[in-house]
């Protein structure tokens, strides 16, 4: 008899640019097969960056369409993608 089993990890993860080492590492070391994300806050400009972070799993990313300003310029909001 054969087992299979799938490994889904979700996350809102506030913001990928400061999460996106741990993202990179958990990935492939959890053996995850699906990936739900929430809150990246990537403008759509800067869905490549997902890439570069996850070179050996595709994804569909989603931005919001509303920038939001900071201190630190502007920044997007929400967002989501399944890796």
């Amino acid at each position: 008899m054969a087992v299979f089993g799938l490994n889904i990890l979700t996350w809102n993860i506030t913001g990928t640019m400061s999460s996106a080492a741990y993202l990179s590492e958990i990935l492939p070391g959890g053996n995850i097969d699906i990936c739900g994300i929430s809150e990246h806050w990537l403008l759509p400009g800067n869905v490549h960056f997902m890439d570069t972070i996850l070179r050996d799993h595709s994804h569909h990313t989603v931005c919001s369409h509303v920038d939001y300003s900071s201190s630190s310029g502007v920044i997007g909001r929400g967002g989501v993608s399944i890796l």
